[in-house]
């Protein structure tokens, strides 16, 4: 697979972002990069149930969508951070299509 070096904004609840025309050399599983940027600190909520994750999830070519929760990133919200995600569903050749979202409820990723 190919870099794409595709940016979304940070995702809000109903508004998905799709890559379309994503190669793969053969079908099956990948890990794909995701580059993600998130300072959130959550300290209000920290001692109780809040959390300083944001969170994504990805689907490949109309598939389930899995959910992934995204750590901070560095010191300023000029870091970015990777994670390598396993993704399956991908077809050999160009045809693939990522979906990425939010779950329901939370703040959503800035990939």
């Amino acid at each position: 697979m190919r870099p794409r070096r595709i940016r979304y904004p940070q995702f809000r609840r109903g508004r998905d972002g799709q890559v379309r025309g994503v190669t793969a050399a053969s079908g099956g599983k990948k890990f794909v990069g995701l580059d993600f940027i998130n300072y959130d600190y959550a300290f209000a909520g920290a001692w109780g149930w809040d959390t300083n994750t944001r969170n994504v999830t990805i689907g490949v070519n109309g598939g389930k969508q899995k959910r992934w929760a995204l750590p901070l990133a560095g010191n300023d919200w000029f870091e970015a951070g990777r994670v390598m995600v396993e993704l399956d569903g991908f077809e050999a050749g160009s045809g693939n299509s990522v979906v990425f979202g939010t779950v329901p409820g939370k703040h959503g990723a800035r990939i």
